[in-house]
């Protein structure tokens, strides 16, 4: 925490982090739709697919799903897909639920398809940085959400990740598995309002009611991180620290810090 940025702008934590409260998270029309979306396909589909750019806000889209989960009807279940593969994709969701996993493949596949429908609470298991899942993985999912000679819904998978999940679904190798995903989402970037919004959202939870930015700077920061929440929070801190060392109160654009062209 910087206790001098604080202390000078009249902060009651640091603004723009990644750290904070799921109540606190700004709902823009990108993830008002998201989450719209999974409220519908939750209790009957199989698999969805959620996908976008670094940085475009699918952490605070799916945190806020998790919590508006009823915890009396759902059990989810977050994962990260880097390297997995078959095995381990069994073994987390087994492990996730509370069930120890037997140690040869065969006896996890019989174990997951008896526990899996006798589960009080349905499992939806989001699997996060999905392009990152082994191809054997990724076609294993239509045998995950198999029960009753596919005639049962007993587990949801989302799937979420960069764009190339979903190119590379697109191949006839996982024709199989991308049949099934009746239901997508691409996230957007936030419009010059809703970065203007974000902005003032971001530190009033701070503790500060008046904007901190001018209308020409919070424009500017637009520009330089068009609209991606990830890179608003970058450009936005880094300006209130080139506005404290210099002892100005107010963010106009020539406060602004050279653009990173690394973003």
């Amino acid at each position: 925490m910087n206790s001098k940025l604080l202390t000078f702008f009249g902060l009651t934590k640091t603004p723009f982090t990644k750290e904070i409260q799921t109540q606190d998270i700004l709902k823009s029309s990108m993830i008002t739709g998201l989450l719209g979306m999974f409220e519908l396909g939750i209790p009957t589909e199989d698999i969805m697919l959620l996908y976008g750019e670094i940085g475009s806000g699918k952490s605070y889209a799916l945190r806020l799903f998790i919590e508006s989960l009823d915890s009396n009807k759902y059990y989810p279940l977050y994962l990260k897909s880097s390297g997995m593969n078959v095995s381990h994709l069994y073994n987390a969701i087994l492990s996730g639920i509370k069930v120890e996993p037997p140690f040869r493949l065969y006896a996890v596949k019989r174990l997951y398809e008896k526990v899996i429908p006798e589960f009080k609470k349905k499992p939806v298991i989001i699997l996060d940085d999905a392009q990152d899942l082994t191809d054997k993985a990724l076609l294993e999912l239509k045998n995950l959400v198999n029960f009753d000679v596919d005639s049962k819904n007993k587990i949801c998978i989302i799937l979420s990740g960069q764009p190339e999940i979903a190119d590379k679904l697109k191949f006839s190798l996982f024709a199989s598995v991308m049949q099934r995903i009746r239901l997508q989402y691409q996230t957007h970037n936030m419009s010059l309002e809703e970065t203007c919004q974000y902005i003032d959202h971001h530190l009033k939870i701070c503790g500060k009611e008046t904007s901190l930015f001018t209308d020409d700077a919070k424009a500017e920061v637009f520009k330089r991180a068009d609209g991606i929440p990830r890179l608003v929070n970058k450009e936005c801190y880094r300006a209130l620290i080139a506005a404290c060392a210099k002892e100005r109160d107010i963010v106009e654009p020539s406060i602004l810090p050279p653009a990173d062209s690394r973003k």
